[in-house]
């Protein structure tokens, strides 16, 4: 008789296995946000350093030294979110459900029962994997125009049904003044202009505050629509995705596998920057699991100005410790993703819980510049 084995269920192997699921679509996390930390703190600690190109005054031979003072430092804390999910599970599902092709109860190879129950284990570690991988492409798109803002009752304009247990929290990085800039209306919209006078005084600031060159833009969904029917800016694109030894300006090219094609749309080489559009949404939904809206990955009507140099310094993902009383026990609170089961006898039931906490961070807020290229009013 086909058994439905302890091991099967056990806390170690899940957390194994979610850690090995591998998701589409995660644009940011792959590219941008790709460097990962982990913590056993509750909140995560941010120093930033500051501190000007400064010359200090040249003294006569034999005279004093001239005192200077130490780089600025501001330190800053930021409790991660708690991404906590649960899910029922019938053993019935895995062992004893002719629907799934996995026999009915009595055969004669345990091993290929388990094997199929297996597969189907993996399917739900999937589901998980998917909510968690979702949810932290969205803070990353937010963490682009350096605010990340959720609310228990409203969201983006969306309207959320609230629950006792859920919560609500803003992260908001400091930007420079140079690092925003907005379209002049009509004069370099770039629905309908050449944006290489923008990009130019972008690219200038950039240097100014970061001192290496912008790679990429990012593009909104309505921004790369925009530019679509710009016949001036896309004639003078080069598309060119497999290499072209005449395109080494500003950084490496785009090449076939390069994680800045993962959901993007790659719209080609201008202005010596590579241009993709990302109109990646994401379903955001109510405490009862009811849908309340769909939105954007990141502002589609936003592009974003970053370099391809730089993002592991620049660019990360920090993860709280998990407080769970099995990961405290095998010291697995420093992790991605913890899984478990838990089991109740009366009546039988079983219950898949994962749970991340996770939080993009910009450790260099100046290395993303928010434009709005749209003509404005």
């Amino acid at each position: 008789m086909a058994l439905l084995t302890n091991s099967m269920f056990s806390w170690r192997r899940d957390t194994r296995t979610i850690n090995k699921i591998k998701t589409p679509n995660q644009l940011l996390q792959n590219w941008l946000f790709s460097a990962e930390r982990f913590n056993i703190t509750d909140y995560i600690e941010l120093t930033k350093l500051s501190g000007g190109r400064e010359i200090p005054a040249m003294v006569k031979k034999g005279s004093r030294a001239q005192l200077i003072k130490g780089f600025g430092r501001d330190i800053d804390q930021i409790m991660p979110p708690t991404l906590r999910y649960k899910m029922e599970i019938s053993p019935g599902k895995y062992i004893n459900n002719p629907s799934n092709g996995v026999g009915g109860g009595l055969v004669e190879d345990d091993g290929v029962v388990l094997s199929e129950a297996e597969r189907l284990i993996a399917q739900d570690l999937l589901r998980f994997e998917h909510n968690f991988v979702n949810t932290v492409e969205w803070m990353c798109g937010q963490a682009l125009s350096r605010k990340i803002i959720y609310s228990d009752t409203t969201n983006q304009g969306s309207t959320l049904t609230p629950k006792e247990d859920t919560m609500s929290f803003q992260v908001t990085y400091p930007k420079d003044a140079l690092s925003t800039l907005t379209s002049v209306s009509g004069a370099t919209a770039w629905g309908t202009a050449d944006p290489a006078v923008m990009l130019r005084t972008a690219k200038s600031n950039y240097v100014e505050l970061n001192g290496v060159v912008p790679t990429d833009l990012i593009l909104g969904a309505n921004v790369g629509a925009a530019i679509a029917g710009n016949t001036l800016l896309i004639g003078n694109f080069n598309q060119t995705i497999t290499g072209n030894p005449g395109l080494t300006n500003n950084g490496p090219m785009v090449v076939a596998g390069d994680p800045r094609l993962d959901g993007s749309i790659f719209e080609g080489r201008y202005a010596g920057l590579n241009w993709f559009t990302y109109p990646r949404k994401v379903t955001l939904l109510n405490s009862d699991m009811s849908v309340a809206a769909s939105e954007f990955v990141i502002d589609p009507d936003s592009a974003y100005l970053v370099s391809n140099l730089t993002t592991t310094e620049d660019f990360g993902i920090e993860y709280g410790g998990v407080e769970d009383y099995e990961a405290i026990q095998e010291g697995n609170m420093r992790t991605k993703r913890f899984t478990k089961t838990i089991v109740e006898g009366d009546p039988s039931a079983v219950y898949r819980v994962a749970e991340s906490r996770p939080i993009p961070v910009l450790y260099n807020s100046d290395a993303v510049f928010e434009l709005t290229p749209l003509e404005t009013s």
